[in-house]
């Protein structure tokens, strides 16, 4: 069976992408140990909320038009979705520059209580565009199956990040050091990404206007991203990040500092896996709906061997959680390592839903999937809100852990559900079609 699966274009593209990331990840895991010991929990604090602003403002700014690019049989269509998502990144980026310029001040202190964010709030512009930038382009190469380039854009991006992070932090430039680390790998990423696909595509001069002439067709055509995909997307960053933004408003940036630590060292293996994952098999299924070709069992049966097998080295990790955090990060991050054995549920519930997330764009189920991520947010705040009504920081991550293994159980069986009801309806084809590619 398992060779099998290993002998599917899926799989072989999933580890291809996932050999890249992994390269990234080895290095960020390796350095957060010095970087623990270079930045202080404030520190951290602060770099992610300021990851938190610029991952809900990034869903704002391009309407998420970037996630349609796959969909258009038409290579133009998919151009003119490229084009209008950079527009509208950059129409917006301006209007959160010029807002971050006069009342940075008074957002920092009233909205996030934390004046040290204040001076990066005008860098939150440009680290959108960059990271959108990287988005559209990482969605058409996934959509043209350039899975190279994004492989290698992940090394360059672990690389730029971390070794510029390592610098900073060298010289002692420590209050800027994550920030402008960050910016700087998703810069050198994001250009060496662009340069890539632009060569392999060879776009002349007269195929721009054919682009930008469709520009308001594929917004009609394709608006229920925009208007549900979007929302439901800016919840869901809202409702993931909130422990951020709740912690340092009602106790600390430094209980902000030890949340972002523990979840950041969890999340970040787990979001390379499940991206590398979802590039693929995102366009593996649009490809067979497209075609109207059956979704088979090598799904599930990837599903059946890696759930059993990750769980138990999750429960495993659960008892040591604290000493390891306290040996690799040293004992200022004690903290961390309590809050990440108490992440572990609702990780290794995003570890294998986040994947097949995209599926109700596929359906056309985004107003569904919107009403589920309203109601995930309000419970969501309620449980630390509750936190914050009795002044415990590990009674609010408590309860937002098991609102969240709630929400997102429901998600997978729903998710799954949609897979098994496509194959029921669809007619049966040829042998050789049947494969899952």
């Amino acid at each position: 069976m398992l060779s099998g699966i290993f002998k599917t274009e899926f799989v072989r593209h999933s580890f291809f992408l996932f050999l890249g990331s992994s390269i990234a990840l080895l290095l960020s895991l390796a350095l957060y140990p010095v970087f623990s010991r270079m930045y202080s929990p404030e520190q951290f604090g602060v770099f992610g909320l300021f990851t938190s602003i610029t991952g809900i403002v990034s869903l704002l700014a391009s309407g998420v038009y970037e996630q349609a690019i796959l969909l258009p049989k038409n290579d133009t269509h998919a151009r003119s979705l490229a084009l209008l998502a950079m527009m509208c990144t950059v129409v917006i980026s301006l209007v959160v520059f010029f807002i971050s310029l006069f009342f940075r001040n008074v957002i920092a202190q009233k909205f996030f209580n934390t004046p040290e964010i204040s001076s990066f709030l005008l860098w939150v512009p440009v680290s959108v565009i960059l990271g959108n930038i990287y988005a559209i382009f990482i969605s058409y190469s996934n959509r043209n199956k350039y899975f190279s380039f994004i492989s290698q854009c992940s090394i360059n991006q672990g690389i730029g990040v971390n070794i510029s992070k390592l610098l900073f932090g060298l010289f002692n430039y420590t209050n800027y050091g994550l920030i402008l680390g960050r910016l700087i790998g998703q810069l050198t990423s994001a250009i060496q990404l662009v340069c890539q696909v632009l060569r392999k595509v060879r776009i002349t001069a007269g195929e721009i206007p054919v682009a930008w002439n469709n520009i308001k067709e594929v917004a009609v055509r394709y608006k229920n991203f925009p208007v549900f995909s979007m929302p439901l997307q800016l919840i869901n960053a809202i409702s993931t990040t909130l422990p951020i933004f709740v912690l340092s408003k009602f106790f600390t940036v430094h209980d902000a500092g030890q949340y972002s630590l523990a979840a950041g060292v969890l999340l970040t293996p787990v979001q390379l896996l499940t991206g590398s994952v979802s590039k693929v098999l995102n366009q593996s299924i649009v490809e067979r709906v497209n075609q109207q070709a059956p979704i088979k069992e090598e799904l599930f049966k990837w599903l059946r061997i890696l759930m059993p097998v990750t769980a138990v080295l999750f429960i495993l990790f659960f008892f040591v959680s604290r000493p390891v955090f306290v040996l690799l990060f040293g004992i200022e991050w004690q903290e961390a390592g309590s809050i990440s054995g108490i992440l572990l549920p609702w990780v290794f519930l995003v570890l294998f839903t986040f994947p097949i997330s995209f599926i109700p764009d596929i359906f056309f189920k985004q107003r569904k999937a919107l009403i589920i991520d309203i109601v995930y947010l309000i419970v969501r705040m309620v449980s630390l809100g509750i936190g914050v009504y009795y002044k415990d920081v590990i009674l609010a991550i408590i309860l937002f852990v098991i609102s969240g293994c709630i929400v997102l159980t429901y998600n997978f069986v729903w998710y799954l559900s949609l897979l098994k009801n496509y194959g029921k309806n669809i007619k049966p084809v040829s042998k050789s079609a049947e494969s899952f590619k």
